[in-house]
């Protein structure tokens, strides 16, 4: 695995911190132009080494896919995929964390996008 380019966790946490507040709190179509790096910063987040970054990451990427909604379903797939790191880790609270965002962002595709998900789950 590539070390991330911020060595230390603290700081990928609180940045983890304030991408999951953005996306619970700021209104959707004030989002909507930035929906693609949200979706990637979130995705990063997601595939950190750190546990409570995965965490945290997995908080805001279930804020931004209840805010989005059918809005993010081109997204859909890619979202759950970045989710899989969470779910290989080795503390049980992570992959807890990873479960409750799979719910969301599946629920955010339709499902001729979000069985792709649980497709690739299998494999």
């Amino acid at each position: 695995m590539v070390d991330p380019p911020e060595s230390c966790e603290e700081v990928r946490a609180t940045i983890a911190e304030i991408v999951t507040i953005i996306s619970s709190t700021v209104i959707f179509e004030c989002l909507r132009p930035y929906v693609d790096q949200m979706v990637g910063i979130c995705r990063a987040l997601c595939m950190d080494p750190c546990g409570s970054v995965i965490i945290e990451g997995c908080a805001a990427m279930r804020e931004l896919a209840k805010a989005g909604g059918n809005q993010l379903l081109h997204f859909c797939e890619n979202m759950g995929r970045a989710l899989f790191t969470a779910f290989v880790h080795k503390h049980a609270k992570v992959r807890i964390a990873g479960l409750k965002s799979l719910y969301d962002v599946a629920v955010c595709g339709a499902y001729k996008f979000s069985y792709a998900i649980f497709e690739k789950m299998q494999g």
